[in-house]
């Protein structure tokens, strides 16, 4: 991902605002996440536990996918066991689980093989300060910064950092 992918994001005010807020008169919300919804305790984490909550003698973690039946609805993990199953909600990027697929048509294969995707490094740090800036993210497009987006999430929450501490998230395309 370039400064180019993030543009969008990246809201260019008209004349009109830009004197309103050269004035001092009031700034309306604008972006597509001027406003969020972000769980009181527990982090976006608390999201996975809730929707994970009522499966949770069905969930499997920490196995590694190595074939996929989608007509006998069957997996094979790690290579040797076999795993029968009703319904399937993966995580695995969509092309490599076609890949996986045994029974997938030549053309849904191909189809596969051609989808976009972007690909991203996330560097976290917990910095020995406490928190210097407002924002809880702000978007880079200048193609002189090698990461388009920073974000703060201990000014979302404060517990997302240790004590006296604030995090910063930076994301990067990878290099």
């Amino acid at each position: 991902m370039t400064a180019a992918h993030v543009q969008r994001f990246v809201t260019v005010p008209t004349i009109d605002q830009i004197v309103d807020g050269l004035l001092g008169r009031g700034q309306p919300k604008v972006g597509y996440n001027s406003t969020f919804f972000y769980p009181e305790a527990g982090g976006f984490q608390a999201i996975a536990e809730a929707l994970a909550s009522p499966l949770a003698q069905r969930i499997r973690l920490e196995h590694a996918v190595t074939e996929v039946s989608a007509k006998s609805r069957v997996l094979r993990v790690n290579g040797n066991r076999s795993v029968a199953y009703d319904a399937l909600i993966s995580t695995i990027p969509l092309p490599e689980l076609v890949r996986l697929t045994v029974d997938v048509p030549t053309s849904v294969q191909q189809a596969a093989e051609t989808l976009a995707h972007n690909r991203v490094v996330t560097l976290h740090v917990a910095v020995h300060a406490p928190a210097t800036v407002d924002p809880h993210w702000m978007y880079f497009p200048e193609p002189q910064y090698v990461f388009y987006r920073a974000s703060f999430p201990s000014n979302i929450d404060p517990r997302l950092a240790p004590r006296e501490c604030m995090s910063i998230t930076a994301d990067c395309p990878p290099v």
